[in-house]
């Protein structure tokens, strides 16, 4: 299982609008995001607590010997969220993570550990509309940093952030909007109060050339079609234009691909999506128009039976899958590039809470 630190996790986030994955604890316009696949990796976390909700269920890992080579256990409530996380190692049950939700509903505080000992933790807190309005992260006991949210009309105007446990100042976000709750600005200061980026949503005429240092203009437009309609997002900074072109069927806006460009209009990524099911079926990422990596997806159905992996060489991996009756994860086997198994986990119920 891949264990991944939820201070770095935090920190590797920041305020990226265009995320896709979901982060615990950390913000985009106020709405918390959730880590995807930490827990139960490489299967997806959110077909897993649906599917066993209300159930402690036993991961168990093994290597290309087939030996078992990690097991931990997993207790999810009613609704489907993870409450506790241990390790099983030597016949022992050690606990990794505790959580705690605000309302049943959104993650408000969690806390992780070390060989029994308290690692690291986040408290987080909310207001009546389940914004976020503050969070505190933990190291040992001690505050590495903290933040403050303010809401108008329920919109993020203003994030600060502190550092240490004085709580020292680190950097501030402010965000304003059109009347259509669209984003109009985001700027960003440091800690002395200095302006450091500022994005500016509404598209003027002016150049690049005319942009000062460190700041970006997007330009957002919509180029109809018979059966598929784009939308294009132009990046305007100092070194150029880079753009991201979405496609969506017109019938029901389901996504059908998004490609981006960087300044010299070169594809630097590709991904495609089945309009029916709504899921990925490949992505790409390119450097000067040559294939870096990617990935590709099979499904039946709406289950993912294998993801495979190539690099430039053509040279990669993949990973299978099955599941129960009623669509649950159940296995998954990871074969090198020789076909060769490199590991496995299987998933079961052993308890009913």
């Amino acid at each position: 299982m891949l264990r991944i630190s939820l201070l770095g996790a935090l920190l590797a986030l920041g305020f990226n609008s265009t995320v896709q994955a979901q982060y615990t604890g950390s913000i985009n316009n106020g709405i918390p995001y959730y880590f995807a696949n930490s827990d139960f990796y490489p299967f997806n976390t959110h077909l897993v607590t649906e599917k066993y909700k209300g159930r402690t269920i036993e991961y168990v890992g093994y290597n290309k010997k087939g030996k078992e080579s990690y097991r931990s256990q997993t207790i999810l409530n009613e609704k489907g969220k993870i409450v506790r996380t241990y390790h099983l190692k030597d016949n022992r049950r050690m606990l990794v993570s505790s959580n705690h939700y605000f309302r049943d509903s959104l993650l408000q505080e969690k806390t992780e550990f070390k060989k029994g000992k308290m690692h690291a933790s986040m408290v987080m807190s909310y207001n009546d509309n389940y914004q976020i309005l503050a969070q505190e992260n933990f190291k040992r006991g001690k505050l590495q940093f903290s933040s403050e949210m303010s809401y108008n009309e329920g919109q993020l105007v203003k994030s600060q952030w502190y550092s240490g446990k004085k709580r020292k100042k680190s950097s501030l976000y402010e965000y304003e909007y059109f009347g259509n709750n669209q984003r109009k600005e985001t700027r960003m200061y440091n800690r002395k109060g200095e302006l450091k980026s500022r994005i500016r949503y509404e598209c003027k005429d002016e150049g690049s050339d005319e942009l000062k240092k460190n700041e970006k203009m997007v330009c957002i437009y919509e180029e109809g079609e018979k059966d598929y309609f784009k939308t294009i997002h132009y990046t305007k900074t100092r070194k150029g234009n880079s753009k991201q072109v979405t496609v969506y069927r017109a019938s029901d806006s389901s996504l059908v691909e998004l490609k981006r460009f960087n300044e010299k209009d070169e594809m630097t990524s590709l991904f495609k999506y089945d309009p029916e099911t709504r899921n990925m079926t490949s992505n790409e990422y390119f450097r000067k128009g040559k294939l870096r990596f990617a990935s590709y997806f099979k499904y039946e159905g709406l289950l993912l039976m294998e993801k495979s992996y190539k690099n430039a060489k053509g040279k990669g991996s993949k990973t299978v899958y099955t599941y129960t009756e009623d669509g649950a994860p159940l296995t998954f086997t990871q074969y090198d590039r020789n076909n060769k198994r490199i590991n496995s986990g299987t998933i079961q119920v052993i308890q009913e809470n």
